[in-house]
């Protein structure tokens, strides 16, 4: 009678052992998502890296439109050279599986491109004055021409690479087919880029008016 008792025993620690494996093997399944933060920080490294194509896939096609996803070698080499200077730091990261949404926030740091295109601006505008009143077929090829943008381009960046600016934004998510997907807005690139977009939309504006 003591043997039958227990083996019953055993029997129901045995069904507790595979109880137990059964649920933590369910919790494992779950945890297969990968998380906001995880998702954000990968799609961050694609602008780093200036992977075009990897910013389309985790940043989204209109976004990645908006970097400039369709460009020429010349634009990938000023694309490049921004992005290469784009740290990052983590704020903070909440989800909210349930409702489907979370929110990453994200401290920025990249050169700051509002000084780096105030000054190409102004030796471009200065170069293309200069050769206005030159014979037409002492100026410039065109070709001649975008190379010469693209060194002074790189040569600001190289001068003004000290000169940082740092922003804090919201990156948003959310969860579709059980995959946290980007839906940043243009404030992002603006931060992730030192101001550019707000530098553009000055510009726009002042020649508009």
């Amino acid at each position: 009678m003591q043997f039958k008792l227990e083996e019953f025993e055993v029997k129901k620690l045995l069904c507790c052992l595979l109880s137990l494996a059964f649920c933590l093997s369910l919790a494992a399944c779950g945890s297969h998502r990968q998380s906001a933060q995880a998702v954000v920080e990968d799609a961050i490294q694609t602008v780093q890296t200036a992977d075009l194509h990897a910013i389309s896939q985790s940043w989204g096609g209109d976004f990645s439109t908006d970097l400039g996803a369709e460009t020429d070698d010349a634009n990938q080499e000023m694309f490049s050279a921004i992005a290469k200077n784009l740290t990052y730091s983590i704020v903070s990261s909440k989800e909210d599986a349930g409702a489907g949404t979370a929110t990453v926030t994200v401290e920025f740091t990249n050169t700051n491109m509002q000084e780096v295109f105030a000054e190409y601006l102004s030796q471009m505008l200065s170069v293309a004055f200069e050769y206005a009143f030159l014979p037409e077929d002492e100026q410039p090829t065109e070709e001649e021409m975008n190379e010469m943008y693209l060194d002074t381009f790189m040569e600001v960046m190289e001068e003004k690479a000290g000169e940082t600016v740092t922003s804090t934004v919201d990156i948003p998510l959310e969860l579709v087919d059980d995959t946290w997907k980007i839906s940043a807005e243009e404030d992002v690139i603006d931060a992730m880029f030192g101001g550019l977009y707000t530098y553009a939309n000055s510009m726009n504006e002042a020649f508009s008016s």
